[in-house]
């Protein structure tokens, strides 16, 4: 027999499915429509138990999006592990890689939808800013310990490249364009961080 999971195991699960189900609201539906009761049904829990653990609409985003944040920088910390083994003359042109697979799926539209709602909602700005920079603080660091200490400018490139390519996504499914200026950035990531690859080669 399964032992019995404790109550800290069952809430933690309960969590989960709800922040799962508000992460794919948000994605799916704007954030409009992401309400306690939407996201409990699709969760399959009940709306009191939604309440339970988010006690307020604004509650339950801020932890899906630092839920979503977490999800994000594992993949990109699981991936930044694995760069390791690569060529260094390789490595700009796998972190690009690495980072367009962070912006293709869900996760980044649902983030995208609180960006839009923190524009006209004081409170969600206030509370939604230190999430953002903690996070884009992370992917700095990860892109450094990766490229090197000179990967800086390529880093914000990079992400404001992707940023707007992943928007337009929204309104045009057609990838081919996106796929050629993958590439091209690729060839031109071995020319853009020069003084990363060095200092690689030196250690």
């Amino acid at each position: 027999m399964k032992p019995r999971r404790t109550n800290q195991e069952r809430s933690a699960t309960t969590q989960a499915a709800i922040l799962d189900a508000t992460i794919e609201q948000l994605a799916e539906h704007g954030y409009g429509r992401t309400t306690t009761v939407e996201v409990a049904e699709r969760a399959g829990v009940s709306r009191g138990a939604l309440v339970h653990h988010f006690s307020t609409r604004s509650d339950l985003v801020l932890a899906a999006l630092e839920y979503l944040c977490e999800r994000r920088l594992e993949e990109l910390e699981a991936g930044i592990a694995r760069l390791s083994a690569t060529a260094t003359a390789a490595r700009p042109s796998a972190f690009v890689d690495l980072m367009w697979s962070t912006f293709e799926g869900p996760l980044f539209t649902a983030q995208l939808e609180l960006w839009m709602a923190a524009r006209a909602d004081a409170d969600l700005f206030e509370r939604l800013y230190p999430l953002e920079r903690g996070f884009g603080k992370r992917l700095s660091e990860l892109c450094t310990e990766a490229l090197g200490d000179g990967a800086g400018p390529f880093y914000e490139l990079t992400k404001h490249l992707m940023r707007g390519m992943a928007v337009e996504r929204l309104l045009k499914s057609d990838e081919r364009e996106r796929n050629d200026v993958l590439a091209r950035w690729k060839v031109m990531a071995t020319t853009t961080v020069p003084s990363a690859t060095r200092q690689r080669r030196r250690s």
